[in-house]
C-alpha cells in the first residue's frame, strides 16, 4: 500500500485544496489526485437540483461564487494559496493528477489499483461503486455534513434543521450504500448568532476538511479501526429540498438561534 489517494469533484474545490496542502505540510502529500471531469450532464443536473441555476451557470462559466469572507477560503489563504486549483497545486508539488469522466470508470479504478492507497480521502466526485471501493481497499474516508445515520443523502444541513437534529459533520467510511458506512466520529458544529444556511454550511465544510486531515493521519499511523456498519434497518435517505423547504429550514435555524440572541440583549 502506498500513501494517500485524494478524490475531488472539480479542480477549484477550496476544501480539496485545503486537504491536499495541509497533508503536504504534515509530510503526507497525496500520492495521486483523481478529479472527476466536471463538464457532464449528470453533474450539471445535480447542481441545478441541489444548489440552483446561479451556481450551475457559475460552474459552466468557471466562476467562483464563494463569499470572500468564507471560513474555508480564509483557511486556504492562510496556507498561502490565493486561488485554488488542484491542477496548479499538483504541478507545483509534483503530484500526479488524473482527470476522469467518472470515479467508477475503468481509468479511475485502474489508477486506484496501481497506487494501492493506504487510505483514500474523498472530497468529492460522485457516488462510489464497488469496483472503485475495492481498488481502495474499502478505506475511503468521507465527511458528511449531518448526523449519521439519522440524516443520509443530499442537503444534510437543511434536513438536520427540518428534522430537529444537531448540526455538524460525521466522519465515516464509504461503502456501497448512500452514507451507510461505519461511523468514525461525530463533530458537532453549533449555529452561532448571525448564522445563515450558507454561513453555517461553510463552517461545516471547514470542519469536515479539518476532520479529514486528522483521520487521514490516523489511518497512515495505523490507528484507523474499522467498526462494523450500523445494525438494523437503514434510516431515511434525504433528497434535494424544495425551495419552500429551504425557506423553512432557514426559519428553523433562526428559531434555534433566538434564545441565545435574546439572552445576549
Amino acid at each position: 500500500m502506498s500513501g494517500v489517494l485524494l478524490t475531488a469533484g472539480y479542480d477549484r474545490a477550496w476544501h480539496s485544496v485545503y486537504v491536499a496542502e495541509s497533508l503536504r505540510r504534515l509530510g503526507h502529500a497525496p500520492k495521486l489526485i483523481l478529479v472527476a471531469y466536471p463538464m457532464s450532464r449528470a453533474r450539471i443536473r445535480t447542481i441545478l437540483r441541489s444548489r440552483g441555476w446561479r451556481v450551475a451557470l457559475a460552474y459552466l462559466g468557471r466562476r467562483d461564487l464563494a463569499k470572500t469572507d468564507s471560513p474555508m477560503r480564509a483557511a486556504v489563504r492562510a496556507l498561502g494559496i490565493q486561488k485554488p486549483s488542484l491542477r496548479a497545486w499538483a504541478r507545483r508539488h509534483g503530484v500526479p493528477l488524473v482527470l476522469v469522466g467518472n470515479l467508477n470508470n475503468e481509468r479511475a479504478v485502474r489508477a486506484a489499483e496501481e497506487l494501492g492507497p493506504q487510505v483514500t480521502a474523498y472530497t468529492g466526485g460522485g457516488i462510489l461503486r464497488s469496483a472503485f471501493l475495492r481498488a481502495c481497499g474499502y478505506r475511503v474516508l468521507n465527511c458528511h455534513s449531518g448526523p449519521l445515520p439519522a440524516v443520509r443523502g443530499m442537503n444534510a444541513l437543511e434536513w438536520s434543521l427540518l428534522l430537529g437534529q444537531p448540526t455538524g459533520v460525521t466522519v465515516h467510511l464509504i461503502d456501497e450504500g448512500i452514507d451507510t458506512g461505519p461511523v468514525l466520529e461525530w463533530v458537532e458544529v453549533e449555529p452561532v448568532r448571525g448564522d445563515t444556511l450558507d454561513s453555517l454550511r461553510e463552517r461545516l465544510v471547514l470542519a469536515g476538511a479539518e476532520s479529514m486531515v486528522r483521520w487521514v493521519l490516523r489511518a497512515l499511523d495505523g490507528a484507523l479501526q474499522t467498526p462494523a456498519p450500523p445494525a438494523g434497518p437503514r434510516q431515511r435517505q434525504c433528497f434535494v429540498v424544495a425551495p419552500a423547504l429551504r425557506e423553512l429550514a432557514a426559519l428553523r435555524l433562526a428559531q434555534r438561534l433566538a434564545p441565545a440572541a435574546a439572552s445576549e440583549e
